[in-house]
């Protein structure tokens, strides 16, 4: 469950090249977290953008039973700035377990190279930091994919993400019009950094986004991913 939760919440990695509005930008929501029709918990996000520079938190919650089984408690801070339309992160750092105050995962860009410090002990099946180019942390892929998008279609993701252990991706399609907005089809695929028993389950997961129609923009209502032990779902409140 534990894993369920981080690699298909932060761990997402959607597209952040839409277009980005020049003045300030505030944003701050949640989600609640829904595994085989129970709530598992919910993740939090507070973002900011000051001219070229970006800031945003992020916390996953777990409640009722997985609370009471796990000790999941996850708090990420990312900095980055933008550049030629794109997120490009700075500085990421994580921090894991309900007691844990220093961060147990920090990553580093330079000039497109990552470097990764943590307190763990990383297993062999791990994916290689220095193999990870053109990839963004977790938070700001979540940016990309929870700000408000213009345009008639807001889908058309194709991103990578890393988290200091795993390299994901999420690929949709063009959108399919409804009467409540529109609803994008893709897919969720563990690239790298994954153990063999985790790999049993699959490598690639069906996702459905749905947005919502506001003004003259969309914004993101709802996650699905289906998993081998059910859906997850993630519903903006």
């Amino acid at each position: 469950m534990r894993r369920l939760l981080f690699a298909t919440g932060l761990g997402l990695g959607l597209t952040v090249s839409q277009a980005i509005a020049a003045q300030p930008q505030q944003d701050s929501g949640r989600f609640d977290v829904y595994f085989a029709g129970l709530k598992a918990g919910e993740v939090q996000f507070a973002m900011e953008r000051d001219g070229d520079r970006y800031t945003a938190r992020g916390r996953i919650k777990p409640s009722g039973l997985v609370d009471a089984f796990t000790e999941l408690k996850i708090r990420a801070e990312v900095t980055g700035r933008l550049q030629g339309g794109a997120f490009q992160p700075d500085r990421y750092a994580a921090i894991t377990g309900k007691g844990s105050a220093a961060p147990d995962r920090i990553i580093t860009w330079h000039n497109g190279t990552l470097a990764l410090q943590t307190t763990e002990t990383p297993d062999a099946f791990w994916a290689d930091p220095t193999d990870q180019r053109n990839t963004v942390d977790p938070l700001t892929a979540l940016w990309g994919l929870l700000r408000r998008v213009n345009g008639d279609d807001p889908c058309a993701h194709d991103l990578s993400t890393f988290d200091g252990q795993r390299r994901m991706r999420l690929v949709t399609g063009a959108g399919q019009r409804t009467d409540k907005g529109v609803t994008c089809t893709g897919r969720y695929i563990r690239e790298a950094g994954f153990s063999d028993e985790t790999l049993e389950d699959g490598r690639e997961f069906g996702v459905v986004l749905t947005y919502r129609p506001d003004a003259a923009a969309w914004d993101l209502a709802r996650i699905e991913v289906t998993t081998p032990r059910g859906p997850a779902l993630f519903i903006r409140r």
